[in-house]
């Protein structure tokens, strides 16, 4: 059987290898066709087999503290949205 993607109903979180952009320079667009919501992208200076090392991961962390707890206030989260997903892949 063959996988297929469906959308996310909600934003995302992206985690953006930074210097793969130059072989991916339009990785959000490439995520946009899978969420409904927005594909917001943060930049780190990792590659993407970088990205689960320790200085990547204190790099990320603080990131995604602050989007978790943004989603968390009801003053600040999207209407009905619990959490967010947060996607590390280079291409989906």
């Amino acid at each position: 059987r063959k996988h297929t993607l469906g959308e996310y109903d909600g934003d995302i979180v992206l985690v953006v290898a930074a210097p793969d952009l130059d072989r991916h320079p339009d990785i959000a667009a490439t995520w946009q066709r899978y969420v409904r919501g927005l594909v917001v992208e943060h930049p780190v200076p990792f590659t993407h087999s970088e990205l689960t090392d320790s200085d990547a991961v204190r790099a990320i962390g603080p990131v995604l503290d602050s989007v978790l707890e943004r989603h968390d206030d009801p003053h600040t989260a999207p209407a009905g949205c619990a959490r967010s997903v947060t996607a590390t892949r280079e291409t989906p």
